[in-house]
C-alpha cells in the first residue's frame, strides 16, 4: 500500500510536497470537522462528470480463466488442507501462476491473474478470490512495519504492507488441525513487524482505491485521483492515508486551508501518522508558520533517526540532488543499523561511484565488498 508524501500495497503516497499526514502538535481539544467532499468536488471540478472507476464487483471478479484454473487444480482434491498447500505454492511456481512483484501493479484480481504481476494489494486480492473459489477461508491482514520509502523522480512513496492468510475449513478437511498459510511476496523478519491486524473486504477495497488514486496523482490526473480517494474514504473511513493524499491533491490547486483541514482530519483519525505530520509541516513552512513546522519536524526527527529506511530514503534524495557525499553518509548510516539490506548496499555503491571520477567507476564497483560495505566517507574528503 502506498501513501504519497510528495508516495506505496500496496500503499499511501507522498511527494516533495508530501502526501504524509498527521500532526501530533494539534491540540487534543481541537475539534476537526470532516471535510465536505461534495463541496470540494464542486469547488475544483465544477460540473465535470465523474470518471469511470472500477466497481467492487470488477475488483473481485472471477474470470473464466480463473474458474478453469480452480477447477483443474482443486476439483479432485477433497482435503482442504491439501488445497491450501497447493494454492500457496502455485502463486510463485513457474509452472503455475508464476507471479512477479511490480510495485505499481495496482490491478484487479482478473488483471493480476492474466498479467502475472502484482504488488501486495493486488496479490492479496487475487489470493482472496482464488481461495474463496477453492472453498477455503481467506483473511486479509495489515502488516505494520517501520516506515520505508521508495524515492524516484522527485516523489517519495511511503510503502505500507498487507498480505492474506488462507485457512482450511473445518467441514472440508481430513485432519483435525487446520492448515493456515500466508501468501506474501516477502518474508517479514520478526524484528520488522510491529503489529498485524485483520482487514475486511471493504477495507481492502479502500486500500486498492487509495493506491489507484496515488498512481493518478503521480500522473497528474487530478480528477481521477480525487474520485479514487473519495471512494477510498467511503470504503475505509477508519484509514487516514486517503485523507493525506487528498490533502496533497488540494495543495496542487492552492487550496491551502482545505489541505490543512484534510491533514488535520487524518491526524484526528490516527495521531501517529507521521506522513500526515510531515505534509502538515511542509504546508506550515510554505505558509509562514515556520515555528509550527519546526516543532513537527523535530518530533519526527527523533523517531526517524532510529529508522534505517529513513536514512536510505535520504540517501536517494541526496543522490538525485547530486549531493553524493551526503548520500554516501546516509546510506552508510542505514547500513550501520541494518547491514543486510541489498537496496542499501546498491545505493551506497551508486553514490560512491558518482562521487568519484567517471573513469574510475568500474574499478570502484569491482573493489567494493557488497556483502559488507565498509566505506568510511571521512576518507573521501
Amino acid at each position: 500500500m502506498r501513501t504519497i508524501l510528495k508516495n506505496g500495497f500496496s500503499f499511501a503516497i507522498f511527494a516533495h510536497i508530501a502526501v504524509l499526514t498527521g500532526c501530533a502538535s494539534t491540540a487534543k481539544e481541537e475539534i476537526i470537522s470532516k471535510p465536505n467532499l461534495g463541496h470540494l468536488q464542486s469547488l475544483i471540478f465544477k460540473n465535470s462528470p465523474p470518471p469511470q472507476i472500477e466497481t467492487v464487483e470488477q475488483i473481485f471478479s472471477v474470470s473464466p480463466e480463473m474458474k478453469q484454473y480452480v477447477s483443474r487444480r482443486f476439483d479432485k482434491v477433497p482435503d482442504a488442507n491439501k488445497r491450501v498447500d497447493i494454492l500457496a505454492k502455485d502463486f510463485f511456481s513457474s509452472e503455475q501462476l508464476n507471479l512477479s512483484y511490480v510495485h505499481n501493479a495496482n490491478l484487479t484480481a482478473a488483471e493480476t491473474f492474466q498479467s502475472k504481476t502484482a504488488n501486495c494489494v493486488s496479490l492479496s486480492i487475487l489470493a482472496y478470490v482464488l481461495s474463496t473459489e477453492a472453498r477455503l477461508e481467506p483473511q486479509f491482514k495489515y502488516v505494520d512495519v517501520p516506515e520505508n520509502w521508495v524515492y524516484k523522480d522527485g516523489i517519495s512513496m511511503l510503502n505500507e504492507h498487507v498480505n492474506v492468510t488462507i485457512t482450511s475449513l473445518k467441514s472440508d478437511r481430513i485432519a483435525e488441525i487446520p492448515l493456515k498459510l500466508t501468501i506474501d511476496f516477502f518474508k517479514q523478519e520478526t524484528s520488522d513487524v510491529i503489529n498485524t491486524f485483520s482487514l475486511n473486504k471493504n477495507e481492502m477495497t479502500a486500500l486498492y482505491y487509495n493506491n489507484k488514486g496515488a498512481d493518478a496523482l503521480i500522473n497528474r490526473n487530478n480528477q481521477l485521483a480525487f474520485w479514487y480517494f473519495k471512494k477510498a474514504i467511503e470504503f475505509g473511513p477508519a484509514f487516514s492515508s486517503p485523507w493525506v493524499n487528498l490533502g496533497v491533491l488540494l495543495r496542487r490547486f492552492n487550496l491551502q486551508k482545505e489541505a490543512e483541514t484534510a491533514f488535520k482530519y487524518a491526524i484526528a483519525i490516527d495521531d501517529k501518522n507521521s506522513n500526515a505530520l510531515e505534509n502538515l509541516a511542509f504546508l506550515y513552512k510554505d505558509n509562514d508558520k515556520k515555528f509550527e513546522a519546526r516543532k513537527i519536524m523535530a518530533q519526527l526527527q527523533k523517531v526517524r533517526e532510529k529508522n534505517p529506511y529513513y536514512h536510505a530514503m535520504l540517501g536517494e534524495l541526496y543522490y538525485e540532488q547530486k549531493k553524493y557525499q551526503r548520500s554516501i553518509d546516509a546510506f552508510n548510516k542505514a547500513l550501520e543499523m541494518k547491514p543486510d539490506v541489498d537496496s542499501f548496499k546498491k545505493g551506497l555503491v551508486k553514490s560512491y561511484k558518482a562521487f568519484l571520477y567517471e573513469k574510475n567507476s568500474e574499478q570502484i564497483s569491482n573493489s567494493i565488498n557488497l556483502e559488507r560495505p565498509v566505506i568510511n566517507s571521512a576518507q573521501l574528503d
